[in-house]
């Protein structure tokens, strides 16, 4: 009896199954179960994988339905990400859907979720027009508030003490070097006026209320749907307690690292700042303009430790990862400049520093 020739798709599917498996082992060990979850979930065989980092690789299916397979290790555990996933996808947060995981054990070896898709914001805001990007920031701004309103419940319960006293110690070296970068970055010298407006900013930033939520917050943990605006969070394993607004500041910064020509931009507008602001307000109760001032401040100082790293990477100081991931000093240096002195509130700390940048 003459046994059946395989079809090039399950020859395609074999080989990328033996390559990626020489990068990630995990994954031949648990192929199996791993495939038979996809393939039941999304009632058709799997047609194609490929590999996206060390620990992530695209499930596609014949159908078209896409999947992320997550594998993890000692220094980066499951439990607590498939745990916040299913928390947020209740809550109806924009963050992947999880469809299966490995439960044999206490510590998940792997983890299935709905494939958000490959452009991220930071990439996004690398290509997007002005009317795009400021879209962008309103979308994002509903996402984050979405997932902070979600966590609010943790929040009132209280912020930790040693929780904010370890984020004011690791912030604070950055914000004390700010006008620093700040000052290089407009060619123009540290003065005391200048010193006294960003330390109002230093202040109204880390006064702010802290609130639970994610840690790993930045462009390229934003992701762009291809055939709409709508944003979907990703990569949500470290939650813990920080500001909301240095959160929504840094998500919405492009930096392009690693791309040759990169540019810095930023998805926030006053529109954007101001919608964050009155969530901000409607969940946990506070001033609206003290939320904005809050908001703004942290914009700035997400904009100045750019400009501080950027700084480095020009002396020689910076680390190898940031030289090489930061090139095109001039180019990046230009984009940053129009970063720092968007005006984000109608007044406030922030805007006095912006001034005096602008008038020197």
């Amino acid at each position: 009896m003459t046994r059946p020739r395989p079809d090039a798709g399950d020859l395609d599917l074999a080989r990328s199954l033996t390559s990626i498996s020489a990068r990630v082992p995990q994954l031949r060990g648990h192929w199996d179960a791993i495939s038979a979850a996809v393939e039941a979930h999304a009632n058709a065989p799997i047609s194609s994988l490929r590999l996206v980092s060390g620990r992530v690789i695209h499930a596609e299916t014949v159908t078209g339905s896409s999947f992320a397979v997550k594998f993890g290790n000692p220094s980066a555990p499951l439990a607590g990400e498939v745990a916040t996933l299913q928390f947020l996808a209740n809550a109806e947060c924009p963050v992947p859907s999880v469809i299966a995981t490995d439960l044999t054990q206490g510590e998940p070896e792997w983890i299935a979720t709905e494939w958000a898709g490959t452009r991220t914001l930071d990439a996004f805001l690398g290509e997007c027009n002005d009317p795009e990007a400021d879209i962008a920031g309103l979308h994002l701004v509903t996402g984050v508030a979405q997932i902070e309103r979600a966590f609010a419940q943790v929040t009132r319960r209280g912020v930790p003490g040693a929780a904010r006293n370890m984020a004011i110690e690791l912030f604070e070296p950055w914000a004390s070097h700010a006008v620093d970068g700040l000052a290089w970055l407009f060619s123009t010298n540290v003065t005391e006026p200048l010193h006294t407006a960003m330390d109002r900013v230093v202040t109204t930033a880390l006064s702010a209320p802290m609130t639970a939520g994610p840690l790993d917050y930045h462009a390229s943990n934003v992701v762009v749907g291809n055939a709409d605006p709508s944003l979907t969070i990703i990569d949500l394993g470290s939650i813990g307690f920080d500001w909301p607004g240095r959160r929504l500041a840094q998500y919405a910064m492009s930096v392009r690292s690693g791309v040759p020509g990169g540019r810095f931009r930023t998805a926030l507008t006053p529109a954007s700042v101001t919608q964050f602001a009155q969530h901000l307000a409607e969940i946990h109760g506070g001033d609206l303009v003290s939320s904005i001032y809050e908001v703004d401040a942290h914009a700035l100082l997400i904009a100045a430790i750019a400009a501080t790293q950027l700084r480095a990477v020009d002396t020689g100081a910076a680390s190898p990862e940031r030289t090489v991931g930061w090139g095109a000093i001039e180019t990046r240096r230009t984009s940053l400049r129009p970063v720092v002195l968007r005006t984000l509130s109608s007044d406030g700390p922030a805007n006095d520093v912006r001034e005096f940048l602008a008038r020197n």
